[in-house]
Order: structure tokens, then C-alpha cells, then sequence
């Protein structure tokens, strides 16, 4: 268990869907769709992680997200700046530090990530890692497809990744 910390929640209405918010005054711990099947359990983990509840409330860390969630709704933004981190395995945040190099309006596969992490035998791997996700949109995997160019999972829906690609420009089978 952690230091006790003060987080806060708040929601993101974007044009895909309700997001939920979860931050402290420094940095992003969690951005998933409000919908999402296990929320709640990723919601309990996190509170039992930090020792803490978490209160509905606005920091300037959330203010600084909204802005760029709208701008890249908007297709004004690339990268986001919001601090956030990373948790999960050491396996998890290999994946998903690299999963941070897919540029705007790129696609990678899954097994191309594997190569770029050192192993091009663990696509399941990678993908088991990227479901484990709770930066969505941050660390964008819905950059990541299958070989055959085709969408693959997301697990806040198919439709979403496909209407985040489209923003970004990607011709999806």
C-alpha cells in the first residue's frame, strides 16, 4: 500500500461517450469510458492502491485534460501534455511506454509492438497489456491493429476505436 492520496473524479462528455476522470492535484491516474465493463472493480483497485476515496471534485490537473480532450475531439491535438501514471506490471508499462511512440494518426500491430519491446513471439502478451490500459486515449491503443490491418479489440467497443482512427485519419478494413 501507498502513501494515503487525495484523488478526485470527474467526467468527460466527448462526442464517443461519457469518460470518467480520475486524478489528484499532479497527475492522471485513471481516463476510461464511463460505461466500461470492470470500471468499477479498476475504480476499487485504484482506491485500495492509494489508500483513499475519491471525491467529485476539479483540479487544475482535470481542467488541463478537458481542455485537451476537447482540442483533440476537435483534431487540434496531437499530444497531450496532462501528466498521468503508468501503473500496472513492469511487463505492462514496457508495453505501454512504447504504446506512447505510435505517432497521431499512425497504426501499429500487435506483433510490431512485440518486436519493438525485444519480443516478437508475445503478441498476446502485448495485447493482454494493453487491455490492461486505464489511459485511454493518453496512451492510444486504439493505434494498435491486427497484422491484417483489421481493428482488432478495444475494450470500450469497436465502434469507438474506429471513430478514434477516423479522427486521426487511418483507412481501417
Amino acid at each position: 500500500m501507498r502513501q494515503k492520496i487525495k484523488l478526485f473524479k470527474k467526467y468527460i462528455d466527448t462526442e464517443i461517450g461519457r469518460m470518467i476522470a480520475i486524478f489528484d492535484n499532479e497527475k492522471l491516474y485513471l481516463l476510461e469510458f464511463a460505461d466500461k465493463n470492470d470500471l468499477e472493480k479498476e475504480i476499487l483497485d485504484l482506491k485500495k492502491e492509494f489508500d483513499s476515496d475519491i471525491e467529485e471534485n476539479n483540479t487544475v490537473i482535470y481542467e488541463k485534460l478537458n481542455n485537451e480532450i476537447k482540442l483533440y475531439f476537435k483534431g487540434k491535438l496531437e499530444k497531450f501534455k496532462t501528466p498521468f501514471l503508468i501503473r500496472g506490471t513492469e511487463f505492462q508499462k514496457l508495453v505501454l511506454n512504447e504504446l506512447l511512440k505510435v505517432p497521431y494518426g499512425k497504426t501499429i500491430s500487435y506483433k510490431q509492438l512485440a518486436i519493438r519491446i525485444g519480443n516478437h513471439k508475445s503478441s498476446r502478451a502485448v495485447a493482454n497489456a494493453i487491455g490492461k490500459n486505464l489511459m485511454l486515449i493518453l496512451i492510444p491503443c486504439h493505434r494498435i491493429i491486427n497484422s491484417n490491418n483489421s481493428l482488432g479489440g478495444y475494450n470500450c467497443g469497436i465502434e469507438r476505436k474506429r471513430k478514434l482512427l477516423t479522427l486521426e485519419n487511418q483507412k481501417i478494413k
